[in-house]
């Protein structure tokens, strides 16, 4: 398939991955796109307090040197104000996030709170039956409402978080060498929108290697003026590396190449990999970048060219560290 396939096929006939139907729908068919290309494939389920997880596996993952990363779940539709996600920094992802993903909860909260001050004292079940039973209904609705748009209703338009890094690693794989097959292989994982259960999977399924191994997690590469580029100090050489191969290619591009301070870890793909480094596109933010639109009805946009350029640079790295 070539990309445009596979924006149609991944970015918008399956572009919801929010149930547990929808995501084993979508595995089960990456899967056996994969397993096309001569790909060995499985499925790998874990747990992890409540949450369970489902992470599809691609290639020879307990003996690869480099392993690309892309969540492929997507997020819970938001219906607040504008989101900012921050790829290379988590805790302002969270700080950025909270008050828009949990607008309908805090809504309901203050609208209850009014409704119970000038409707509580209405409440007498002997005597004003039928008002109490619809003061109660509508307080119950209202709960019920609140806690469907906050926690059950996926977006359903996803192309650049994290449709495009999917896209990204599908690319790397169609066009990887047959001679770094062996040192390459790909993990899609479930949760890295939230709860990062599928990156927690992976480490634990390589408690003894992992930290050792070239970890690239792709996230949100699909539209943006900079390249993005977050490292830890493990895996700084791997960056220098893919910055000189995309320097070399357009000495004009603009990149913004970081280390990922301690701070900015938590609620972050890379966090979990001790050599990891985040590969992401968005505008500049003080170092770091802002992707905007994600969780909602506009994020319908992805420049297929920066997805092919990013997969070709991939590989020349994975040439130089595999």
């Amino acid at each position: 398939m070539n990309t445009d396939d596979l924006i149609i096929k991944y970015g918008i006939n399956m572009g919801r991955r929010f149930t547990v139907k929808e995501k084993n729908f979508f595995c089960n068919e990456l899967g056996k796109d994969l397993q096309s290309m001569g790909y060995k494939v499985r499925g790998a389920v874990g747990k992890r307090k409540r949450t369970k997880g489902l992470n599809l596996m691609v290639g020879n993952v307990s003996k690869a040197k480099t392993i690309f990363v892309a969540h492929y779940d997507t997020l819970i539709h938001n219906f607040g104000n504008p989101m900012r996600y921050f790829p290379m920094d988590g805790s302002a992802s969270f700080a950025a996030s909270f008050l828009p993903m949990n607008t309908p909860l805090i809504l309901a909260m203050v609208l209850g709170l009014v409704f119970i001050l000038y409707s509580g004292d209405k409440i007498n079940f002997e005597q004003n039956f039928g008002l109490s039973l619809f003061i109660v209904a509508v307080l119950i609705l209202l709960i019920i409402v609140s806690f469907i748009m906050t926690f059950k209703a996926g977006n359903k338009v996803n192309l650049n978080r994290n449709t495009s890094g999917v896209i990204t690693a599908v690319l790397i794989a169609q066009r990887l060498p047959e001679a770094l097959r062996q040192d390459v292989a790909f993990v899609f994982t479930d949760g890295g929108s939230g709860s990062h259960i599928g990156d927690y999977m992976l480490r634990e399924a390589l408690p003894n290697t992992i930290k050792d191994r070239n970890v690239i997690v792709l996230d949100c590469v699909g539209k943006g003026q900079r390249l993005g580029i977050g490292y830890f100090e493990a895996s700084r050489g791997n960056a220098e590396k893919l910055e000189a191969i995309v320097r070399k290619r357009d000495p004009q591009a603009k990149l913004n190449v970081a280390a990922i301070a301690d701070d900015r870890r938590k609620y972050t793909s890379v966090s979990y990999y001790e050599k990891g480094m985040v590969v992401c596109r968005g505008k500049n933010a003080n170092g770091s970048l802002i992707v905007e639109n994600t969780a909602t009805k506009h994020d319908d946009e992805i420049e297929k060219e920066k997805m092919e350029q990013l997969a070709d640079d991939l590989i020349e790295l994975a040439k130089q560290i595999s």
